[in-house]
């Protein structure tokens, strides 16, 4: 299916953005069509009348509200201006009769020209569909393509560390050039945040100068947040950074920015242990978002790390047998730092960050830093192949020896992996969940400030 099946990645970064473009005032798009239709299909009784339906629909179990009905002619043309609420991706159905031939997506934005055509039968293997917005991101995903293939060359160590920088350097640029050269597309937003993305590893200052100059855009604004708001906390402290936030609420007018620039101010006071003052947003953010679900959802896990994992608590009691049959709790690791590691061993992501743990490891345990491992897999035999393959360097919790459902519930697991890194007192010092373990280093060495010597 020809230009309409996107890559999972284009698909996952479109949804990030789709409320970044068009406001939520009506939008309008030509939808142009003109399939071919065999002699055979066309006498065949059982070919019904041919039509086209597009249609919103927010999840599986929710109705599809429909945008737009076009009767498509018996030669198999059609013309219709179609409206639609914010530039995204919306589903399609194509009809003969009540027979399905083809279901997808379809990208909408203002302004946008689309042109659809293919043939019967056989649609669903060769509806093609053009338009600008469709060029933009077929000139995107060739760069996603080739950036893609450097990165896997560098994740297998063919790229010389010395290169590393120009090379992702020159990718940023490459994501930079789509960016300015289809401004106001999807590809435009979505090259922006790419490069951003890029930047923030080789050179965050340039990254945050990016972001400042595109700003008050709704794309860049969703940039600020997830890469901005880190540096500004690195550069000007913690208020700077709630400043900074409260900028970025001032240059929005849509109320789903509005909602996750709170989360992310209730979040950094979290990890800043200003949880009086996140407690007191939390309160705030609930009662401002109270007929939503998901909010209420956030707030429930939010007040529970802030009651019970937050900086300066109590770490929660546990018990485990280790692999070698050793017992390890609270209290036998009383004294000395730890950190908790709670995941499966088969996820990918645990499995990349692995090589960072053994390096923490080599560095701290010469500090008394212990580190466990809590598998959350369902057999031994992936945690003993795991560690046959890469080598055990740490105690791992035995399966069987503790209740799953309990340990997800008494540390919150949401998502994994997630460390937690308990100082020698028995208190949290930061619960850290996927990529966030890279900021360990950081709250390492609040813990072992006042270690001159290593053992």
């Amino acid at each position: 299916m020809k230009n309409i099946i996107l890559t999972s990645l284009l698909v996952f970064a479109l949804i990030a953005v789709s409320c970044s473009g068009d406001s939520e005032a009506e939008n309008e798009a030509v939808l142009l069509g003109e399939f071919s239709i065999a002699d055979s299909v066309a006498s065949d009784s059982l070919f019904g009348p041919l039509s086209m339906v597009i249609f919103s629909q927010d999840t599986a179990s929710t109705a599809p509200d429909t945008l737009s009905y076009i009767s498509i002619g018996s030669d198999g043309s059609f013309a219709q201006t179609i409206t639609f609420p914010k530039r995204a991706i919306y589903n399609f159905k194509i009809l003969s009769g009540s027979n399905e031939l083809v279901a997808s997506q379809i990208l909408l934005a203002n302004n946008d020209t689309l042109n659809m055509s293919g043939s019967i039968p056989g649609l669903a293997q060769n509806i093609d569909l053009k338009s600008g917005e469709y060029e933009a991101l077929d000139i995107l995903n060739r760069v996603d393509n080739q950036y893609n293939r450097v990165v896997s060359l560098i994740s297998r160590g063919a790229v010389a560390d010395s290169l590393i920088g120009e090379e992702l350097n020159k990718w940023a640029n490459s994501y930079w050039e789509v960016y300015e050269t289809y401004p106001g597309s999807f590809a435009a937003d979505l090259a922006f945040l790419e490069s951003v993305k890029i930047l923030n590893i080789i050179n965050k200052e340039k990254m945050f100068s990016r972001i400042e100059e595109e700003l008050p855009k709704e794309f860049a604004i969703g940039s600020a947040l997830n890469y901005g708001t880190e540096y500004v906390s690195n550069v000007r402290g913690l208020e700077g950074a709630v400043s900074y936030l409260d900028s970025l609420e001032q240059l929005t007018q849509i109320d789903r920015t509005k909602e996750l620039i709170s989360r992310v101010r209730i979040s950094l006071l979290y990890d800043s242990a200003e949880v009086k003052r996140a407690k007191e947003l939390t309160d705030v953010y609930e009662k401002q978002y109270a007929n939503s679900e998901e909010a209420r959802q956030w707030v429930k896990n939010i007040r529970y790390d802030l009651n019970y994992l937050a900086p300066g608590v109590r770490a929660p009691e546990f018990n485990f047998i280790t692999m070698d049959g050793d017992t390890l709790s609270n209290e036998s690791l009383n004294g000395r730092a730890f950190v908790l590691e709670i995941t499966p061993l088969a996820a990918g992501e645990y499995q990349r960050e692995y090589d960072r743990m053994i390096a923490i490891h080599e560095v701290y345990k010469n500090y008394g830093l212990e580190i466990i491992t809590v598998p959350l897999d369902e057999s031994e035999v992936t945690v003993e192949a795991f560690y046959e393959t890469r080598g055990q360097h740490w105690p791992t919790a035995k399966l069987g020896t503790f209740d799953v459902q309990e340990l997800i519930q008494e540390f919150n697991i949401q998502q994994v992996p997630t460390w937690l890194l308990v100082d020698q007192n028995g208190e949290v010092v930061k619960k850290y969940v996927r990529s966030e373990i890279k900021d360990i280093i950081q709250g390492l060495g609040t813990v072992f400030s006042n270690s001159n010597d290593a053992s």
